[in-house]
């Protein structure tokens, strides 16, 4: 019996990629075995290939304001679909820190400024701003915790169709 492309069935312990997140098991901090989702080597990689292409130095003849929005935009739904992972705030401050000195650099080469003219001028509480638009950074971003809640099939259970009925009057 052949099933194609299938070579062989991976354990949970190796781990598997699924709808953009690689999740494996591992033992977690009180020595149980659990459930680890992380966000892909991959994932992290076409962030930061986005990023340059948004703050590539041929762009400079654009807009401030309309680079911070074109970057708000990225970071926003990146960061928001990855935020439910293990440990997201790891991630988010280093692609914080490499967005931070990529626009500042981009500021520096459209406007022909040097590093600390440029922070005069556009950086306030650590982030870049005009007088329309502030920059988003990932680290401005905070971790959910994704918390699974039982779910009972109401035809298996009636006694928890009758409660819910009960509720609901």
């Amino acid at each position: 019996m052949s099933y194609g492309n299938i070579e062989r069935i991976m354990g949970i312990t190796e781990g598997f990629h699924f709808l953009g997140y690689r999740i494996r098991q591992s033992v977690g901090t009180s020595g149980k075995t659990i459930v680890k989702v992380h966000i892909p080597a991959k994932a992290i990689k076409s962030f930061q290939v986005k990023m340059r292409t948004i703050l590539n130095p041929r762009t400079a003849s654009e807009s401030v304001n309309a680079k911070i929005l074109a970057m708000n935009a990225l970071t926003q739904g990146w960061c928001e679909y990855y935020r439910c992972t293990n440990s997201p705030s790891v991630w988010f401050k280093k692609l914080s820190n490499e967005l931070y000195w990529r626009m500042a650099h981009w500021l520096g080469r459209k406007y022909g400024l040097n590093m600390p003219e440029v922070m005069r001028r556009f950086e306030k509480d650590n982030t870049f701003r005009t007088t329309t638009q502030t920059l988003r950074r990932p680290d401005q971003y905070k971790a959910k915790r994704f918390i699974a809640r039982t779910w009972h099939n109401p035809y298996t259970e009636p006694e928890k169709v009758q409660q819910e009925k009960t509720r609901i009057k």
